[in-house]
C-alpha cells in the first residue's frame, strides 16, 4: 500500500513542472491578467481503498493560486490531505448542476455526509479561476501543455487511493470527447500497463441511453476496475442524469462490494 506521504516529493516535483510548462501561456499578453489555480485530489475521511472516485474536467475556482508550489501538503493553502474542503464545496455549490448531481448520487449511496466517503479529483490540475473564466474550463492549448504531466499525477492518485469505481464527468458524445479521450488514455494505460494514447478502447460492458436518446452513460470494466463515462452535468436534466447514475452504480458498485467478482449478466 502506497501512502500520500511516500509520494510527497514526486508530487511536488510534478506540480513544479506543471507551473513551468504553463508559465509562458499564463503570462502572455492575452492571459497575464487572469488568475490560475492549482488542484489536488481530495479523499474524504471515510474513503477507503477500492472505493468510489469522482473525476471532473477541471476545477471552476479553487483556493490555491499558481504563484508558488511550496506547502502543497500543509498550511492554509494546502491542496492535499484536506477532507474538510469537500464539505465546503458541497455546502457552497448547491446551485451548481454538477454538485446537485454529485449530491443526489452521494446521498443515495452514502447518506448525509456522503462527501467524506469519496475520492474527488479533476483531470486538469491548472485552470483559470472563477473571475477569469466563469466556465472554468482550460482552453485546448492549456490542456495540451499540461496533459502529459496530468497523466503522471493521475497515475499517482491511482497508486495511492486505488479506486475500483471511477465516475468520470468528462463527456460521452462525439462533440464533447476531448477530456474523456485524455482521461481514458491515462486510465487504460495505467490499468492495462500499456500505452493507449493511440489505441482503440475496449468495448463498454453497458451503455445506457437517457435524455430521449440525446445522452449516454457508458460502463467499462477494465481488469477489476469499473469506469462510468458520463456526460458533464452542465445544461443537462439534473434529476434524470443523477437517477441514471444511481441506478447504474447500485447495479455495479454496491453489488461488487458484496461480491468482488460480480458482473451482472443483464440489466
Amino acid at each position: 500500500m502506497i501512502s500520500l506521504k511516500e509520494k510527497k516529493t514526486e508530487l511536488s516535483l510534478l506540480y513544479s513542472q506543471l507551473v513551468r510548462e504553463t508559465e509562458e501561456y499564463r503570462l502572455n499578453d492575452k492571459n497575464k491578467d487572469k488568475g490560475y489555480v492549482l488542484f489536488g485530489a481530495v479523499a474524504g475521511r471515510n474513503y477507503r481503498r477500492n472505493g468510489l472516485m469522482i473525476i471532473g474536467r477541471a476545477t471552476n475556482g479553487w483556493h490555491r493560486y499558481v504563484d508558488s508550489v511550496n506547502d502543497l501538503f500543509s498550511g492554509k493553502d494546502k491542496i492535499f490531505d484536506y477532507p474538510e474542503k469537500l464539505t465546503e464545496l458541497k455546502n457552497n455549490n448547491k446551485k451548481s448542476r454538477y454538485w446537485q448531481v454529485l449530491s443526489r448520487i452521494g446521498e443515495n449511496l452514502f447518506g448525509e455526509n456522503w462527501e467524506q466517503s469519496i475520492l474527488y479529483s479533476n483531470y486538469c490540475k491548472i485552470a483559470p479561476d472563477e473571475e477569469s473564466d466563469p466556465n472554468g474550463t482550460p482552453k485546448r492549448k492549456l490542456r495540451n501543455l499540461q496533459d502529459e504531466t496530468c497523466k503522471r499525477i493521475l497515475n499517482i492518485e491511482l497508486d495511492i487511493f486505488s479506486p475500483k469505481h471511477i465516475v468520470a464527468f468528462t463527456g460521452c458524445y462525439a462533440g464533447d470527447m476531448d477530456f474523456s479521450e485524455r482521461l481514458m488514455s491515462g486510465l487504460l494505460s495505467y490499468l492495462l500497463s500499456d500505452d493507449y494514447s493511440d489505441k482503440t478502447w475496449p468495448l463498454p460492458i453497458d451503455s445506457i441511453s437517457w435524455g430521449n436518446g440525446k445522452y449516454v452513460l457508458e460502463v467499462y470494466k477494465i481488469e477489476d476496475t469499473y469506469i462510468y463515462l458520463s456526460e458533464h452535468p452542465d445544461r443537462k436534466p439534473c434529476e434524470e442524469h443523477s437517477d441514471v447514475l444511481i441506478k447504474t452504480l447500485r447495479l455495479y458498485y454496491l453489488c461488487s462490494l458484496k461480491n468482488p467478482n460480480y458482473t451482472p449478466t443483464s440489466r
